[in-house]
Protein backbone atom coordinates (compact mmCIF):
# COMPACT_ATOMS: atom_id res chain seq x y z
CA UNK A 1 0.00 0.00 0.00
CA UNK A 2 2.74 2.60 0.79
CA UNK A 3 4.30 1.82 -2.63
CA UNK A 4 0.95 2.35 -4.39
CA UNK A 5 0.52 5.69 -2.55
CA UNK A 6 3.96 6.81 -3.69
CA UNK A 7 3.21 5.85 -7.31
CA UNK A 8 -0.17 7.61 -7.11
CA UNK A 9 1.46 10.82 -5.76
CA UNK A 10 4.22 10.63 -8.39
CA UNK A 11 1.93 10.08 -11.37
CA UNK A 12 -0.84 12.52 -10.44
CA UNK A 13 -0.16 16.19 -9.56
CA UNK A 14 -1.68 17.45 -6.30
CA UNK A 15 -4.45 19.38 -8.10
CA UNK A 16 -5.54 16.22 -9.97
CA UNK A 17 -5.44 14.21 -6.73
CA UNK A 18 -7.58 16.85 -5.00
CA UNK A 19 -10.06 16.82 -7.90
CA UNK A 20 -10.37 13.01 -7.78
CA UNK A 21 -10.65 12.96 -4.00
CA UNK A 22 -13.40 15.60 -3.92
CA UNK A 23 -15.48 13.86 -6.58
CA UNK A 24 -15.15 10.52 -4.81
CA UNK A 25 -16.54 12.21 -1.68
CA UNK A 26 -19.75 12.94 -3.61
CA UNK A 27 -20.50 9.20 -3.36
CA UNK A 28 -18.88 8.43 0.02
CA UNK A 29 -19.33 11.51 2.25
CA UNK A 30 -21.84 14.09 1.05
CA UNK A 31 -21.31 16.35 4.10
CA UNK A 32 -17.57 16.60 3.51
CA UNK A 33 -18.16 17.03 -0.22
CA UNK A 34 -20.38 20.07 0.42
CA UNK A 35 -17.86 21.45 2.91
CA UNK A 36 -15.09 21.14 0.33
CA UNK A 37 -17.22 22.84 -2.33
CA UNK A 38 -17.96 25.73 0.01
CA UNK A 39 -14.27 26.22 0.83
CA UNK A 40 -12.81 25.82 -2.65
CA UNK A 41 -10.96 28.76 -4.21
CA UNK A 42 -13.09 30.42 -6.85
CA UNK A 43 -13.90 33.75 -8.52
CA UNK A 44 -17.41 35.15 -8.09
CA UNK A 45 -19.40 38.33 -8.66
CA UNK A 46 -21.57 39.69 -5.84
CA UNK A 47 -22.81 42.91 -7.43
CA UNK A 48 -22.08 45.83 -9.76
CA UNK A 49 -19.77 47.89 -7.54
CA UNK A 50 -15.98 48.49 -7.81
CA UNK A 51 -15.70 47.28 -11.41
CA UNK A 52 -12.10 48.49 -11.61
CA UNK A 53 -10.97 46.47 -8.56
CA UNK A 54 -10.43 42.78 -7.82
CA UNK A 55 -10.76 41.66 -4.20
CA UNK A 56 -9.20 38.58 -2.64
CA UNK A 57 -11.12 37.25 0.36
CA UNK A 58 -8.83 35.61 2.94
CA UNK A 59 -10.83 33.01 4.80
CA UNK A 60 -10.65 29.81 6.82
CA UNK A 61 -13.17 27.06 7.44
CA UNK A 62 -14.74 28.03 10.76
CA UNK A 63 -15.22 24.53 12.16
CA UNK A 64 -12.93 23.88 15.19
CA UNK A 65 -10.50 26.59 14.10
CA UNK A 66 -8.71 28.63 16.76
CA UNK A 67 -7.97 32.32 16.25
CA UNK A 68 -4.21 31.93 15.73
CA UNK A 69 -4.62 28.76 13.66
CA UNK A 70 -6.68 30.95 11.33
CA UNK A 71 -3.99 33.67 11.53
CA UNK A 72 -1.14 31.44 10.32
CA UNK A 73 -3.21 29.88 7.53
CA UNK A 74 -4.23 33.31 6.25
CA UNK A 75 -0.55 34.27 6.31
CA UNK A 76 -0.04 31.38 3.87
CA UNK A 77 -2.76 32.77 1.61
CA UNK A 78 -1.13 36.21 1.59
CA UNK A 79 2.28 34.70 0.84
CA UNK A 80 0.76 33.05 -2.24
CA UNK A 81 -0.80 36.27 -3.58
CA UNK A 82 1.67 38.88 -2.29
CA UNK A 83 3.06 39.74 -5.74
CA UNK A 84 -0.43 40.34 -7.09
CA UNK A 85 -1.25 42.57 -4.13
CA UNK A 86 1.96 44.55 -4.57
CA UNK A 87 1.30 45.00 -8.30
CA UNK A 88 -2.24 46.25 -7.61
CA UNK A 89 -3.99 43.26 -9.20
CA UNK A 90 -5.61 42.12 -5.93
CA UNK A 91 -6.90 43.83 -2.78
CA UNK A 92 -6.93 41.57 0.30
CA UNK A 93 -9.85 41.56 2.76
CA UNK A 94 -10.18 39.29 5.80
CA UNK A 95 -13.49 37.46 6.20
CA UNK A 96 -14.69 36.64 9.68
CA UNK A 97 -17.97 38.21 8.60
CA UNK A 98 -19.87 35.79 6.38
CA UNK A 99 -19.54 32.85 8.76
CA UNK A 100 -19.64 32.48 12.55
CA UNK A 101 -16.38 31.57 14.34
CA UNK A 102 -17.08 30.13 17.79
CA UNK A 103 -13.42 30.76 18.64
CA UNK A 104 -13.52 34.45 17.63
CA UNK A 105 -17.07 35.84 17.77
CA UNK A 106 -19.07 36.67 20.86
CA UNK A 107 -22.24 34.72 21.48
CA UNK A 108 -24.97 36.75 19.87
CA UNK A 109 -22.77 38.12 17.09
CA UNK A 110 -24.78 37.57 13.94
CA UNK A 111 -23.45 36.47 10.56
CA UNK A 112 -22.82 39.52 8.33
CA UNK A 113 -22.99 41.87 11.32
CA UNK A 114 -19.49 41.73 12.85
CA UNK A 115 -16.13 40.97 11.23
CA UNK A 116 -14.60 39.31 14.29
CA UNK A 117 -11.07 39.72 12.89
CA UNK A 118 -11.29 43.41 13.75
CA UNK A 119 -11.86 42.69 17.44
CA UNK A 120 -8.15 41.86 17.47
CA UNK A 121 -6.29 42.99 14.35
CA UNK A 122 -6.15 45.86 11.89
CA UNK A 123 -7.84 45.19 8.49
CA UNK A 124 -5.63 44.27 5.53
CA UNK A 125 -6.97 47.13 3.41
CA UNK A 126 -9.35 50.10 3.54
CA UNK A 127 -12.20 47.99 2.13
CA UNK A 128 -14.71 46.07 4.25
CA UNK A 129 -16.47 42.76 3.65
CA UNK A 130 -19.73 44.71 3.33
CA UNK A 131 -18.26 46.46 0.29
CA UNK A 132 -16.83 43.22 -1.12
CA UNK A 133 -20.29 41.60 -0.98
CA UNK A 134 -21.54 44.25 -3.42
CA UNK A 135 -18.55 44.09 -5.77
CA UNK A 136 -18.09 42.77 -9.31
CA UNK A 137 -14.75 40.95 -9.14
CA UNK A 138 -14.04 38.79 -6.08
CA UNK A 139 -11.82 35.75 -5.54
CA UNK A 140 -12.67 33.62 -2.52
CA UNK A 141 -9.51 32.07 -1.06
CA UNK A 142 -9.13 28.37 -0.33
CA UNK A 143 -10.74 27.75 3.07
CA UNK A 144 -8.39 25.00 4.24
CA UNK A 145 -4.63 24.85 4.81
CA UNK A 146 -2.81 26.26 1.78
CA UNK A 147 0.54 24.94 0.52
CA UNK A 148 2.44 28.12 1.40
CA UNK A 149 1.48 27.72 5.08
CA UNK A 150 2.62 24.10 5.40
CA UNK A 151 6.33 24.80 6.18
CA UNK A 152 5.39 26.70 9.35
CA UNK A 153 2.09 25.00 10.20
CA UNK A 154 2.14 21.36 9.13
CA UNK A 155 5.84 20.45 9.02
CA UNK A 156 7.51 19.32 12.25
CA UNK A 157 10.62 21.45 11.86
CA UNK A 158 10.38 25.19 12.54
CA UNK A 159 13.45 27.41 12.90
CA UNK A 160 14.92 30.84 12.19
CA UNK A 161 15.48 30.03 8.52
CA UNK A 162 11.76 29.41 7.97
CA UNK A 163 10.90 32.44 10.12
CA UNK A 164 13.12 34.77 8.09
CA UNK A 165 11.50 33.59 4.85
CA UNK A 166 8.01 34.59 5.97
CA UNK A 167 8.70 37.65 8.15
CA UNK A 168 8.71 40.35 5.41
CA UNK A 169 5.27 39.38 4.08
CA UNK A 170 3.88 38.90 7.60
CA UNK A 171 5.03 42.35 8.68
CA UNK A 172 3.47 43.91 5.59
CA UNK A 173 -0.07 42.79 6.44
CA UNK A 174 -0.48 41.73 10.06
CA UNK A 175 -0.86 44.30 12.83
CA UNK A 176 -2.54 44.22 16.21
CA UNK A 177 -5.21 46.83 16.84
CA UNK A 178 -3.36 49.92 18.02
CA UNK A 179 -5.17 50.08 21.38
CA UNK A 180 -4.28 46.45 22.09
CA UNK A 181 -0.65 47.02 21.07
CA UNK A 182 -0.46 49.87 23.61
CA UNK A 183 -2.14 47.78 26.33
CA UNK A 184 0.16 44.80 25.76
CA UNK A 185 3.28 46.97 25.64
CA UNK A 186 2.43 48.52 29.01
CA UNK A 187 1.83 45.05 30.49
CA UNK A 188 5.21 43.87 29.19
CA UNK A 189 7.00 46.75 30.88
CA UNK A 190 5.14 46.11 34.15
CA UNK A 191 5.85 42.36 34.22
CA UNK A 192 9.32 42.15 32.70
CA UNK A 193 11.03 45.49 33.23
CA UNK A 194 14.70 44.79 32.52
CA UNK A 195 14.54 41.11 33.56
CA UNK A 196 16.16 38.42 31.43
CA UNK A 197 13.27 36.04 30.77
CA UNK A 198 13.05 32.62 29.13
CA UNK A 199 9.74 32.16 27.33
CA UNK A 200 7.81 28.95 26.77
CA UNK A 201 4.39 27.92 25.47
CA UNK A 202 2.58 24.72 26.42
CA UNK A 203 -0.52 23.72 24.48
CA UNK A 204 -1.77 21.19 27.02
CA UNK A 205 -5.09 20.99 25.20
CA UNK A 206 -3.18 18.79 22.72
CA UNK A 207 -2.02 16.58 25.59
CA UNK A 208 -5.60 16.35 26.86
CA UNK A 209 -6.89 15.25 23.45
CA UNK A 210 -4.04 12.76 23.01
CA UNK A 211 -4.86 11.30 26.43
CA UNK A 212 -8.52 11.14 25.46
CA UNK A 213 -7.62 9.21 22.31
CA UNK A 214 -5.26 6.87 24.17
CA UNK A 215 -7.84 6.13 26.89
CA UNK A 216 -10.74 5.98 24.39
CA UNK A 217 -12.65 8.62 26.36
CA UNK A 218 -14.33 10.09 23.26
CA UNK A 219 -14.48 9.06 19.60
CA UNK A 220 -13.79 12.57 18.24
CA UNK A 221 -10.38 13.06 19.89
CA UNK A 222 -8.37 11.29 17.19
CA UNK A 223 -9.99 13.37 14.46
CA UNK A 224 -8.99 16.60 16.22
CA UNK A 225 -5.50 15.78 17.52
CA UNK A 226 -4.01 13.70 14.70
CA UNK A 227 -1.32 15.67 12.86
CA UNK A 228 -0.72 18.21 15.62
CA UNK A 229 2.78 18.59 17.12
CA UNK A 230 3.53 16.42 20.15
CA UNK A 231 3.75 18.43 23.37
CA UNK A 232 6.41 17.51 25.94
CA UNK A 233 6.01 15.54 29.15
CA UNK A 234 5.58 18.33 31.71
CA UNK A 235 8.01 17.07 34.38
CA UNK A 236 10.76 16.39 31.82
CA UNK A 237 10.05 19.73 30.16
CA UNK A 238 10.48 21.63 33.45
CA UNK A 239 13.94 20.05 33.84
CA UNK A 240 14.84 21.08 30.28
CA UNK A 241 13.63 24.64 30.89
CA UNK A 242 15.72 24.87 34.06
CA UNK A 243 18.81 23.84 32.07
CA UNK A 244 18.06 26.45 29.38
CA UNK A 245 17.64 29.17 32.00
CA UNK A 246 21.19 28.46 33.18
CA UNK A 247 22.65 28.00 29.67
CA UNK A 248 21.07 31.19 28.28
CA UNK A 249 21.48 33.29 31.42
CA UNK A 250 17.77 33.88 32.08
CA UNK A 251 16.85 34.40 35.73
CA UNK A 252 13.09 34.26 35.14
CA UNK A 253 10.68 32.14 33.12
CA UNK A 254 7.44 33.23 31.46
CA UNK A 255 4.90 30.66 30.29
CA UNK A 256 1.70 30.71 28.26
CA UNK A 257 -0.60 27.79 29.09
CA UNK A 258 -4.26 26.82 29.30
CA UNK A 259 -4.91 25.14 32.65
CA UNK A 260 -4.58 25.70 36.39
CA UNK A 261 -2.83 22.31 36.51
CA UNK A 262 0.19 23.70 34.62
CA UNK A 263 0.12 26.91 36.67
CA UNK A 264 0.42 24.87 39.89
CA UNK A 265 3.20 22.69 38.42
CA UNK A 266 5.28 25.69 37.31
CA UNK A 267 4.80 27.54 40.61
CA UNK A 268 5.99 24.47 42.51
CA UNK A 269 9.00 23.98 40.22
CA UNK A 270 10.19 27.56 39.55
CA UNK A 271 8.89 29.39 42.62
CA UNK A 272 9.19 33.19 42.52
CA UNK A 273 11.14 33.01 39.23
CA UNK A 274 7.94 32.05 37.41
CA UNK A 275 5.96 34.80 35.61
CA UNK A 276 2.54 34.47 33.98
CA UNK A 277 -0.54 36.58 33.34
CA UNK A 278 -3.66 36.17 35.47
CA UNK A 279 -5.93 35.33 32.53
CA UNK A 280 -8.78 32.89 33.19
CA UNK A 281 -7.70 29.30 32.67
CA UNK A 282 -9.42 25.91 32.63
CA UNK A 283 -9.63 24.59 36.19
CA UNK A 284 -8.38 21.02 36.24
CA UNK A 285 -6.36 18.77 38.56
CA UNK A 286 -4.83 16.71 35.75
CA UNK A 287 -4.65 16.48 31.98
CA UNK A 288 -7.28 13.79 31.38
CA UNK A 289 -10.01 14.63 28.89
CA UNK A 290 -12.78 14.12 31.46
CA UNK A 291 -11.14 16.47 33.97
CA UNK A 292 -10.52 19.10 31.30
CA UNK A 293 -14.13 18.99 30.07
CA UNK A 294 -15.36 19.34 33.66
CA UNK A 295 -13.18 22.45 33.90
CA UNK A 296 -14.76 23.84 30.73
CA UNK A 297 -18.19 23.34 32.29
CA UNK A 298 -17.11 25.43 35.30
CA UNK A 299 -16.68 28.53 33.18
CA UNK A 300 -18.96 31.33 34.39
CA UNK A 301 -22.15 32.06 32.50
CA UNK A 302 -20.75 35.46 31.49
CA UNK A 303 -17.63 33.91 29.87
CA UNK A 304 -16.65 36.14 26.96
CA UNK A 305 -14.77 34.69 23.97
CA UNK A 306 -13.41 38.06 22.84
CA UNK A 307 -12.16 38.96 26.32
CA UNK A 308 -10.50 35.53 26.61
CA UNK A 309 -8.86 35.87 23.17
CA UNK A 310 -7.49 39.31 24.00
CA UNK A 311 -5.99 37.90 27.21
CA UNK A 312 -4.48 35.05 25.16
CA UNK A 313 -3.04 37.47 22.60
CA UNK A 314 -1.56 39.51 25.45
CA UNK A 315 0.17 36.37 26.69
CA UNK A 316 1.51 35.59 23.19
CA UNK A 317 2.72 39.20 22.93
CA UNK A 318 4.59 38.80 26.23
CA UNK A 319 6.07 35.56 24.92
CA UNK A 320 7.34 37.51 21.92
CA UNK A 321 9.13 39.96 24.22
CA UNK A 322 11.12 37.35 26.18
CA UNK A 323 14.92 37.30 26.01
CA UNK A 324 15.03 33.75 24.63
CA UNK A 325 12.52 31.07 23.64
CA UNK A 326 12.50 27.33 24.34
CA UNK A 327 9.15 25.80 23.57
CA UNK A 328 6.95 23.25 21.86
CA UNK A 329 5.30 24.11 18.56
CA UNK A 330 1.73 25.31 18.01
CA UNK A 331 0.13 28.23 16.19
CA UNK A 332 0.67 30.51 19.19
CA UNK A 333 4.39 29.71 19.16
CA UNK A 334 4.67 30.56 15.46
CA UNK A 335 2.85 33.87 16.01
CA UNK A 336 5.09 34.74 18.98
CA UNK A 337 8.20 34.28 16.80
CA UNK A 338 6.67 36.49 14.10
CA UNK A 339 5.83 39.25 16.58
CA UNK A 340 9.34 38.94 18.03
CA UNK A 341 10.69 39.88 14.58
CA UNK A 342 13.75 37.60 14.87
CA UNK A 343 15.07 39.34 18.00
CA UNK A 344 15.33 36.39 20.42
CA UNK A 345 18.89 35.88 21.64
CA UNK A 346 18.22 32.14 21.48
CA UNK A 347 15.29 30.34 19.88
CA UNK A 348 14.68 26.60 19.94
CA UNK A 349 11.37 25.02 18.91
CA UNK A 350 11.47 21.41 20.01
CA UNK A 351 10.39 18.77 17.52
CA UNK A 352 9.00 15.54 18.97
CA UNK A 353 6.93 14.53 15.97
CA UNK A 354 3.16 14.54 15.52
CA UNK A 355 0.26 12.88 17.27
Amino acid sequence: MPLLKRIYKTVFPSKIRLFLHNHLLFFTDKKQYEKNRKNRKRTVSFGPNNKDKHFFVCRRDSEATGLLACYVNVLGQLIEIDKDIQSGKLIPVMDMYTQYFAAAHRKGDGVQKINAWEYYFAPFSEYTMEEVLKSKHVTLGYGFLVDAAKPFVQDNEYNRSILRDILPIHNRYFHLRSDLEKQFSEKTLALFGDKRVLGTNIREGYIVLANGKKNKEASYTGQIIDGHPVQPDIDTFCDELKEKMIEWNCEYIFAEFQTTYIEKKFKEYFGDKFICTNRKRVETDNLSLNSYMEGIKKRPSNYDVVENNIAYLESIYLLSKCTSLYTAKCSGTVVATLWNNDKYENMEIINRGKY
